[in-house]
């Protein structure tokens, strides 16, 4: 991704699939170190874990999400 479209962000979502670990792995590994490198220090950032509705097959907890985050900084997490 061209890095001009980060400096012209209003703010980054960055989203995974809670019934994928690897999609939580891909997003912090390459989506989230990418915005870190080319987007303003101070632009928002959101990590949200999409298919909520898929509870049975949850592959990734909440808990492991607040354990990457002091880990990585990138988001507030907010659970329904």
């Amino acid at each position: 991704m061209s890095s001009s479209i980060y400096r012209h962000a209003k703010g980054i979502i960055l989203m995974y699939d809670i019934c994928n670990r690897e999609s939580l792995t891909n997003v912090i590994k390459n989506w989230a170190s990418e915005a870190d490198r080319y987007a303003p220090e101070n632009l928002g950032k959101v990590l949200v874990g999409n298919k909520s509705d898929r509870e049975a097959d949850r592959q990734v907890t909440p808990e492991d999400v607040q354990v990457i985050d002091k880990k990585h900084s990138h988001a507030q997490q907010c659970t329904r």
